[in-house]
């Protein structure tokens, strides 16, 4: 596995890949943007075979697996001292050939297929509708003493490790971010609910990008649970995203996660023809 030093260098591969064998089949394809930001992190990494490139990116407790190919190519692809991430979005409208054949590569070399998630949106302006819905609720959750506030840096780490300790977004679908990045996000990204005594019992993560929600997670500890926190947070998530001009509320539900499903679609979320299906290669131990 070598390190990607310049941006040149990866382009030099893709550009040989095409040249050898067309436009090959991939299940992500990078932006230059993206690239040239995990250069420069120094988190690229890659594999050559024959007829296949694997890339490597390091989000600190797995790789991101992408995976370059000619058609109907074969590779061996090694455990790593991380766990290999790959995941493959499609459309159900779209032929499963690629699906297929990515399928038989990763079955091979011992991935096996971890979830299935389908892409759900909603219009910040239904979003705040439903936000005023709960109004007069939120305002007896603060009489009792619950505070919705804007967690502070000292808190992201605590409110990270409840959100993959919950089972809500593993540990794998927490994006990276550098701790200057996580400085640099909107305020109140992270946000989190404190009880009277000031102890956090809920906390909420959503990103904005180009004005769409990425990431996003809540999760409520399980002594606070039934005790009407996620229609505080629906209501001043909602506020946030209006304070921020964001367009779309969107995000990923794994289709095994009835109790989300139901709940997304009770606030009106629309659920969206892309899908994602998540492989994994366990690290050596």
């Amino acid at each position: 596995m070598q390190k990607i030093e310049k941006l040149e260098q990866y382009k030099e591969l893709i550009q040989g890949m095409k040249q050898r064998y067309g436009r090959g089949v991939s299940n992500i394809y990078f932006m230059s943007e993206e690239i040239g930001r995990y250069i420069a992190q120094g988190r690229l990494y890659v594999e050559e075979f024959e007829e296949v490139c694997v890339f490597y990116v390091d989000e600190g407790v797995y790789y991101n697996t992408v995976i370059y190919a000619a058609e109907h190519a074969m590779a061996p692809i090694a455990v790593r001292d991380k766990k290999c991430v790959f995941r493959y979005v499609y459309r159900e409208k779209d032929t499963r050939s690629t699906a297929e054949k990515f399928s038989r590569l990763l079955s091979a070399n011992g991935f096996h297929k971890e979830a299935s998630s389908v892409e759900v949106r909603l219009a910040v302006e239904d979003s705040v509708k439903n936000a005023i819905k709960v109004e007069k609720w939120v305002k007896k959750m603060e009489e009792q003493g619950f505070t919705c506030v804007c967690a502070g840096e000292s808190q992201f780490r605590e409110i990270e490790e409840m959100i993959c300790a919950s089972g809500v977004i593993k540990d794998y679908q927490m994006a990276y971010r550098t701790p200057e990045e996580k400085r640099a996000l909107e305020k109140g990204s992270y946000l989190c609910i404190l009880d009277k005594e000031g102890e956090m019992c809920a906390a909420s993560f959503c990103a904005l990008v180009n004005g769409i929600t990425t990431g996003g997670a809540l999760v409520v500890k399980e002594e606070y649970k039934m005790r009407g926190l996620v229609p505080m947070f629906t209501y001043y998530r909602a506020r946030w995203l209006m304070e921020h001009h964001a367009v779309y509320s969107q995000g990923w539900i794994e289709t095994d996660n009835m109790p989300s499903i139901r709940l997304h679609k009770s606030l009106g979320y629309e659920f969206r023809d892309r899908y994602a299906d998540e492989w994994i290669l366990d690290a050596r131990q």
